[in-house]
């Protein structure tokens, strides 16, 4: 699930892209404005709701302060702009059929991903527990085959260790001389 996208230039009441400045300017306007400190002749509610806004308009001139995540999120900005016009252009180029046929489809895939499978009958649910059948019976022999495989291997190795053992030939040093003799 995605987080909702926030536009900070329109929580601060300025243009896209604006400079460091004039989004401090704006930054100060607004805390001034709606600041719990400034809000005591106010009713509970009204208070809230300023706090609320207040949270929102700190947390977007901190973002809009550091050039770090400034030019990230103005990056993230122009292409969430740019697939939004795509898909107004795609979506205008459709009938008024195929629209809706696009928007039940939607529909139906967000339902399934969401595990609500009302629009699935009998039929569909028990095709759909084959499939989740199927692959879990293709995991399991992947995972056997994998187990198979490190069972050999730490077999070869067991058989190369004992090998080695066998054939290895023990060296000492003779005390006083330099020369190493085998056994």
């Amino acid at each position: 699930m995605s987080t909702p996208f926030i536009d900070h230039y329109a929580v601060l009441n300025v243009p896209p892209l604006s400079s460091p400045s004039i989004v401090s300017k704006s930054y100060k306007k607004l805390s001034l404005k709606y600041h719990p400190d400034k809000q005591t002749n106010k009713t509970d509610k009204e208070r809230k709701e300023a706090e609320e806004i207040f949270i929102k308009v700190k947390t977007s001139y901190e973002l809009l302060k550091d050039d770090k995540l400034k030019m990230e999120y103005d990056k993230g900005l122009v292409e969430k702009r740019k697939k939004a016009e795509r898909e107004k252009e795609r979506r205008e180029g459709m009938g008024l059929k195929r629209k809706g046929m696009v928007d039940e489809l939607n529909r139906r895939e967000s339902e399934a991903m969401s595990g609500r499978k009302g629009w699935m009958g009998d039929e569909g649910r028990r095709r759909e527990k084959e499939r989740e059948a199927r692959a879990m019976r293709e995991n399991l022999g992947r995972v056997r085959e994998m187990e198979r495989v490190e069972r050999e291997e730490r077999n070869r190795r067991k058989v190369e260790k004992e090998r080695m053992d066998r054939d290895k030939v023990n060296i000492k040093w003779k005390k006083g001389y330099g020369d190493n003799v085998t056994e």
